[in-house]
């Protein structure tokens, strides 16, 4: 089958592998930027949707990476599911209410030498990278459900069940907030 005249010239200018760090840094680009859309944008509904973007982009990353099970796990759960329940929380949420809420808190102060032994701990992660880097063993790195499987429910099984609590948690704060805030308008009226 012939290729397209534009993709035949592109194909010849590009060394081999070029294509896969091209779509690489679009990814990375399209993973950095929605996160900060996510924190930067002031109505929810536009974080939401910036955050299925990063999602989205992530989970293109992992077709780069040849892991098909993890790429649509991140896509189906992650960037379907779980954002569905974001914006679930969002749409039941009173908005104006929010919106009238001041967010100009002190406690943020509190936060910088968390934040400052987070960067420590990154730093010094990145740092010995490095040396503690293998070279890939090919009969280990495909990646199958059954794999995954073992490696989630048999040695990373604690860090799992915490994930999975942290979003549960994180979920019901946001609905107890939401609630908090429609009870104390019922009271006041």
């Amino acid at each position: 089958m012939a290729l397209p005249p534009l993709a035949e010239k592109l194909s010849t200018a590009l060394p081999p592998g070029a294509g896969a760090g091209i779509i690489f840094w679009i990814m990375a680009a399209l993973t950095v930027i929605g996160a900060l859309r996510v924190v930067t944008a002031k109505n929810p509904v536009h974080s939401a949707l910036a955050l299925i973007l990063t999602l989205a982009a992530v989970s293109g990353l992992y077709v780069l990476l040849e892991a098909p099970f993890v790429w649509a796990v991140q896509l189906l759960v992650y960037t379907g599911g779980v954002t569905v329940l974001y914006l679930f929380v969002i749409f039941f949420s009173d908005l104006r209410a929010l919106a009238r809420q001041r967010w100009a808190h002190k406690g943020w102060l509190w936060s910088i030498p968390g934040l400052a032994v987070l960067l420590l701990l990154l730093v010094r992660a990145l740092s010995g990278a490095g040396a503690l880097a293998r070279p890939l063993d090919p009969a280990h790195t495909t990646g199958t459900p059954g794999e995954i499987g073992k490696l989630l429910f048999g040695d990373l099984v604690i860090p799992f069940e915490l994930s999975s609590v942290l979003l549960v948690v994180a979920l019901i704060g946001a609905i107890v907030l939401a609630r908090e805030t429609k009870a104390g308008e019922e009271a006041g009226s």
